[in-house]
């Protein structure tokens, strides 16, 4: 399955916009097992801010119960940030339950 998105948004206190443009593939590896890979790059205003690539391995528990370990990273522009931001990966995961 591929997945497009985009979102807007104003920030009032900084008085800009920011932008962000993403993709997404997801792959079924078993019958409860699936990969979901992600891409998505922010704008401030007209300067490239940041990219994040994300993983994540969605496992059905059961029906209307998914658990979805993780693993992400943000890679923010150095010029728009001035340095101040590193690079930064984290992971986890998340529990989803519908009834």
């Amino acid at each position: 399955m591929f997945l497009v998105g985009g979102q807007y948004a104003y920030d009032f206190d900084l008085e800009t916009h920011y932008f962000e443009a993403s993709a997404g593939y997801g792959v079924e590896l078993t019958d409860i097992i699936s990969a979901d890979f992600s891409v998505a790059l922010g704008f401030t205003e007209d300067n490239y801010s940041h990219t994040t690539v994300a993983l994540a391995f969605p496992i059905a528990l059961a029906d209307g119960a998914t658990l979805t370990p993780y693993v992400a990273g943000v890679f923010p522009d150095e010029e728009v940030h001035g340095g101040s931001v590193e690079d930064e990966i984290f992971g986890g995961a998340s529990l989803s339950v519908s009834f």
